[in-house]
């Protein structure tokens, strides 16, 4: 393949000049990575390790999938696992992976994994960055990845959501196919709506503090005038406090 990584892309496309600089060009680029991955579905063929490092990207924009070495033929197969857990880049597995005492390869586990191909591609750093493994385990089970809009602001809401999808901790909440996820990312590419279940599930949250903006506002400024004139008002106190415990000291050590 006469190209590179997606992960070398991700720096590359910092540049404003890129070609796939435009948040609907990279999601134009992965949706054609969930189409080769949900025809290899289809055909019941399990990836297991999409990770930027096994997506190719040719000269003319083109991307292609490598490295079936640890793929399985159908959810049934039991997964293969080393002493420190299953099979398969730590950085990228699934958290259900980690959590299931017995782990089943599954869709949603690729979608996962290409949920956080898209999440670096988009926001530029990586997803986790624990050094130990027990403190990526840790993240990647209980607190998952960080909002992308909360790294960068001129991520579009609608991507944002598909990613938070994608990578939703439970793998009933993600995208079930690989194809729902490129409708997704083939939406956004072209100005659409995405999904109502991907709005309904990736943003909920936002929704709500987005709706009661002005209510949290008033709410924030109450509190911290409340702050300020309780603490204006501790301040006279705390030093009367302060004079008085240091004339006690004083005449506790005037023997001495």
């Amino acid at each position: 393949i006469d190209g590179g990584t997606l992960g070398a892309l991700r720096d590359a496309v910092l540049d404003p000049s890129h070609r796939l600089a435009p948040f609907a060009e990279r999601a134009r680029l992965v949706a054609k990575v969930a189409r080769s991955l949900a025809i290899a579905h289809e055909r019941g063929i399990l990836h297991r390790d999409v990770k930027p490092s096994n997506i190719l990207v040719d000269r003319l924009g083109e991307p292609v999938v490598i490295d079936f070495g640890i793929s399985a033929r159908d959810a049934s197969e039991a997964l293969t696992g080393t002493r420190d857990g299953p099979l398969g880049t730590p950085r990228y597995l699934p958290p259900e992976l980690l959590t299931d005492p017995d782990p089943r390869p599954s869709v949603q586990g690729d979608v996962y994994g290409l949920g956080l191909c898209l999440y670096e591609f988009v926001c530029g750093v990586p997803a986790f960055v624990q050094k130990r493994r027990a403190d990526l385990y840790e993240q990647m089970t209980r607190t998952g990845v960080l909002p992308p809009r909360a790294i960068d602001r001129r991520i579009p809401v609608d991507l944002s959501a598909i990613i938070l999808r994608a990578t939703d901790r439970s793998p009933a909440h993600r995208h079930p196919s690989m194809n729902d996820l490129a409708e997704d990312l083939e939406a956004f590419a072209r100005g659409m709506p995405v999904s109502d279940a991907t709005r309904r599930r990736a943003r909920l949250l936002g929704s709500f503090l987005y709706r009661r903006r002005r209510g949290l506002a008033a709410a924030l400024a109450v509190a911290v005038v409340l702050l300020a004139g309780g603490f204006a008002a501790w301040q006279p106190f705390q030093a009367h406090r302060e004079e008085q415990a240091t004339a006690e000291l004083m005449v506790a050590i005037s023997p001495w």
